[in-house]
């Protein structure tokens, strides 16, 4: 049998997961998720595109589908893929 001292110390908070705000709003996504498509169709295939964006297929299906949020990042590298501003790529129709 083995004891166990127990200190007086409370016990310690459960650490927050990080979580950070949105960059970019519904509406924003929507309007690059569509430029995407039109780049799609610039490169002639997903894999192109994929290729060209340097992302996996999974990551790409998940912002398409809504489920993962756009990140500066992909954005970054779409304006780099297609030539255009965030202006062009993402602004208002």
């Amino acid at each position: 049998m083995t004891l166990r001292l127990v200190g007086s110390e409370p016990p310690r908070p459960k650490r927050r997961k990080y979580e950070r705000s949105p960059t970019f709003s519904r509406d924003e996504e929507r309007r690059f998720r569509q430029a995407l498509r039109n780049l799609q169709g610039a490169y002639g295939s997903w894999r192109c595109l994929m290729d060209a964006l340097n992302i996996r297929h999974s990551a790409l299906a998940d912002v398409m589908r809504g489920k993962a949020r756009v990140s500066g990042d992909l954005v970054v590298k779409a304006m780099r893929a297609s030539g255009l501003g965030l202006k062009d790529l993402i602004g208002e129709p």
